[in-house]
């Protein structure tokens, strides 16, 4: 029996526009209320990273799938402080990652060849975290690469 679990993570758009800092010290956060989720993701063996349509400041989102990535291996001093309010939601956990892979959104695999690929339909997930097969996965994240 296959027990690896992989994720499409969403991320607020522009978000991914403006880009992480480095590959290797990111942390994605979850919103309160998001711990469960927070914790599957953190078990997980791989997961994509998916811009959403949000608009913020007139920049919008790509409705695109642009980075993949593993969960780190130190989870230790995130960094997330329980005060932190974002958008309107407090940020109270998070997960460090390791980004294998991204491209500006822009250019990433787009919602419909995201849909014809895997059968995929974007939709709201609670914590922002949809989860796939792993063929799913290996499917975009070939498509990823090729970008």
């Amino acid at each position: 029996m296959n027990n690896k679990q992989y994720y499409i993570k969403y991320i607020w758009g522009p978000a991914g526009q403006q880009g992480y800092p480095n590959d290797i010290n990111n942390v994605i956060t979850f919103a309160e209320g998001g711990e469960k989720q927070c914790e599957r993701f953190r078990n997980c063996a791989g997961f994509l990273l998916y811009e959403t349509s949000h608009s913020i400041k007139g920049l919008k989102g790509a409705k695109a799938i642009y980075a993949r990535g593993t969960v780190g291996p130190n989870q230790d001093n995130l960094g997330i402080r329980p005060g932190d309010i974002k958008g309107g939601k407090r940020w109270t956990s998070g997960v460090r990652v390791i980004l294998k892979k991204r491209v500006d959104p822009k250019e990433g695999i787009p919602l419909n060849k995201i849909k014809e690929l895997t059968g995929i339909r974007i939709i709201q997930a609670r914590g922002g975290l949809l989860s796939i097969t792993e063929y799913q996965f290996k499917t975009l994240e070939k498509m990823l690469e090729m970008l």
